[in-house]
């Protein structure tokens, strides 16, 4: 399982080391494209509770970064875990990953990247805060329809993207 794509396991994109793509360049990219789509915003059109309705295409380019970021924070807190804490002396990298992905939760896997050493404090603490703001807008409809405060959404979206910029950094470090 090097580095032919043929090798591909079926459990996010790490397979053996490597990645399909640039996780922080995608998630880069999207987060350029969203910051400029709540730049777009008209102020003015803010509600009596101080919350911006946004339109269908608005609300569509948050949730997708939202999502994609929750995907990609997944993708890599499985491979470190897997990369850092499997002694392929006695099972495979792959083995652990299938186990990191499916009987852990992403709340239990952030918990274990951060008591292990993995992550810091900093860290996980924006790997929450994004979780759970994914979780929202994922199971309420009315929640990714507005935003109540444009600078705190504008920091959630820089920080899913530090967030990425970080575990991708070490997981090229863990090659």
């Amino acid at each position: 399982m090097e580095d032919d794509p043929s090798a591909y396991d079926g459990y996010g994109e790490v397979f053996r080391g490597s990645l399909r793509n640039d996780p922080e360049q995608e998630i880069k990219s999207l987060r350029d494209q969203t910051l400029e789509c709540i730049e777009q915003f008209d102020v003015d059109d803010v509600n009596e509770d101080g919350r911006y309705f946004m339109s269908p295409d608005e609300s569509t380019q948050l949730f997708t970064y939202f999502t994609m970021v929750a995907a990609v924070i997944e993708e890599l807190s499985i491979g470190l875990l897997a990369e850092v804490l499997t002694d392929t002396e006695t099972s495979s990298v792959k083995s652990s990953s299938e186990f990191f992905e499916r009987k852990l939760t992403q709340e239990r896997r952030q918990n274990l990247l951060l008591h292990t050493g993995i992550i810091d404090e900093g860290t996980h603490g924006e790997m929450e805060k994004l979780r759970n703001h994914r979780n929202t807008i994922v199971h309420s409809y009315r929640q990714r329809k507005f935003v109540r405060d444009l600078d705190e959404t504008r920091d959630m979206i820089n920080g899913g993207y530090r967030v990425t910029e970080r575990l991708w950094g070490k997981f090229r470090d863990v090659q």
